[in-house]
């Protein structure tokens, strides 16, 4: 039978949050966007989210699963990263 200690409960719980809740912003905003409201600023302000958030955490435990160790694998992430923020940060100033 399988043991879980609390702090596999606490990073399971954790990965389930930071996967989960950028994945229900873009429902929240894709429900908004086929309801009438068309806003491709709302759209790529999901997209930024889900790059700064939802897309590192995948790419860490993808990429950690198929090529453990890689040194590039960092610089993956921090570049997500990157281009998320900048997407957020073109959606607040407007482009």
């Amino acid at each position: 039978m399988l043991q879980f200690t609390p702090l596999d409960l606490a990073l399971a719980v954790g990965f389930l949050l930071s996967v989960g809740l950028p994945l229900a912003v873009v429902a929240v905003v894709v429900r908004g966007y086929r309801e009438g409201t068309h806003s491709t600023a709302a759209i790529r302000l999901a997209v930024g989210v889900v790059l700064v958030a939802a897309a590192p955490t995948l790419l860490r435990l993808g990429f950690g699963a198929v090529v453990p160790g890689g040194a590039w694998v960092p610089l993956l992430v921090r570049s997500t990263q990157l281009v998320g923020l900048l997407v957020v940060l073109g959606v607040m100033h407007g482009d």
